[in-house]
């Protein structure tokens, strides 16, 4: 029964989740304070929780679960459908962090050194560095105390609309000292787009097709 419940899940997870591994079922992981691992973890209907000073050398992969890094840990990379992020202060994470649905949190001195993916999510980044690009098609951007984007915002593609034909939109907050190094790529279109730029946030290049909103 549980491999057919697996089977229904797998043949609904977005590509960029496949992979060769095996995903247990209602299972859930929790690496106590200090634990290294050298392979990922894959859970379906589970939560995946890594302690401080963790070392996870795979990727960590969940479908409707939440993903937890506490402070200091390194960990290759985050996948996630329908689940929560939250990374701690000080974590590196070597590769993306890629979700579906979620709400992430990235909090102060930690380090993504790929890109950022989500489809719809709420996204706030607080004094961290992203290396690669950080790209949505729908929801909300937020990026506080001096956060580096060393890439472009991406508002990517979709064929989704909100209720009554409404288009869909995001909001983009730079904000204390933030910076965007790159672009903001808007490659939806009609997309409403409004970029809100406070407290010394800055985008070092080009924005269009966006409403640029200025406050002190």
């Amino acid at each position: 029964m549980f491999k057919k419940i697996a089977e229904i899940i797998f043949f609904s997870i977005p590509a960029f989740m496949l992979c060769s591994c095996e995903f247990s079922v209602n299972e859930s992981y929790h690496l106590s304070d200090g634990e290294k691992m050298n392979s990922g973890i894959n859970t379906i209907n589970g939560v995946i929780e890594i302690g401080a000073n963790c070392v996870v050398r795979g990727t960590c992969r969940t479908v409707n679960g939440n993903i937890t890094v506490g402070r200091n840990s390194i960990i290759k990379g985050i996948q996630t459908v329908n689940g929560a992020v939250e990374i701690g202060e000080n974590v590196t994470v070597k590769r993306d962090i890629k979700t579906v649905t979620s709400k992430m949190f990235c909090d102060k001195g930690s380090h993504i050194s790929g890109d950022i993916f989500a489809i719809n999510a709420n996204i706030k980044l607080r004094g961290c560095r992203i290396k690669g690009d950080v790209e949505v098609k729908v929801g909300k951007i937020v990026l506080q105390d001096k956060t580096e984007v060393h890439g472009s915002i991406i508002i990517g593609e979709t064929g989704n609309t909100y209720e009554f034909g409404e288009p869909a939109s995001v909001e983009i907050y730079i904000l204390g000292g933030s910076i965007i190094e790159g672009d903001i790529d808007i490659r939806q279109n009609g997309v409403d787009t409004r970029v809100h730029l406070a407290s010394g946030g800055s985008v070092r290049g080009e924005i269009n097709a966006a409403l640029v909103i200025r406050d002190p």
